[in-house]
C-alpha cells in the first residue's frame, strides 16, 4: 500500500499488523516493521477486544481523505472484518 496507495483507491484490502492507539471508531495499525502507520474506521468486534499491541489482520475499504491529506481504511459492510493474529504472526 505504501509504495503505491493509488493502485488500491477505492478498493478492498486486507492488512495485517499490530494496533497502536484505540479510539472509540478507530484505531492506528502499525506494520510489523513499525514503519508505517495506517488509520483504520472499524465496528466493534463482537468475539475479542481491540487493545494497543495485539496482532490484527483487518479487511476495508482503503480510502482517501481529501480534507485531511491521508489514507484510511474504513469498515463498510459484513465483508469487512478484524481478525485476530496469533502471537507467531
Amino acid at each position: 500500500l505504501s509504495n503505491n496507495p493509488t493502485k488500491y483507491l477505492d478498493l478492498n484490502v486486507n492488512v495485517s499488523g499490530i494496533i497502536d492507539v484505540v479510539y472509540d471508531s478507530y484505531f492506528y495499525l502499525l506494520d510489523f516493521d513499525n514503519k508505517h502507520s495506517l488509520m483504520v474506521f472499524y465496528k466493534t468486534p463482537n468475539n475479542f477486544t481491540l487493545y494497543s499491541g495485539k496482532k490484527v489482520s483487518v479487511t476495508g475499504r482503503f480510502c482517501y481523505d481529501e480534507k485531511n491529506f491521508r489514507y484510511h481504511l474504513k469498515q463498510f459492510d459484513n465483508s469487512h472484518i478484524i481478525s485476530e493474529l496469533a502471537d507467531g504472526v
